[in-house]
């Protein structure tokens, strides 16, 4: 076997064993973008949710507040004829009370 013949396999298993280096560089660094992409996915999705719930709770109060607002003035709608009804009874006393003394 001439020299040649001798560091032809030498060199090769040095070619192979730095593509091998290189790969595993390759799939380590790909493995770190994927668990990097992944903690964004989840992110999102998080926010996703929480924008969700937000929404919801949102339109629950919104809700609440239309109710208690038709409460209010039927309240006040109620109020305003128990004042027009009291104004009315106290002028009726009066009245009364006006005949009673003559």
């Amino acid at each position: 076997m001439t020299s040649k013949q001798k560091e032809e396999p030498r060199n090769l298993r040095k070619k192979i064993k730095r593509l091998e280096t290189s790969r595993n560089l390759n799939k380590a660094k790909n493995r770190d973008k994927g668990r990097i992409i992944k903690a964004y996915q989840d992110r999102q999705n998080e926010l996703i949710e929480s924008r969700t719930a937000w929404k919801e709770k949102f339109k629950k109060q919104e809700n609440e507040n239309i109710q208690l607002s038709t409460k209010i003035k039927s309240l006040e709608t109620l109020l305003e004829l128990k004042d027009g009804e009291f104004e009315r009874i106290l002028s009726e006393f009066n009245e009364v009370k006006k005949n009673t003394r003559s």
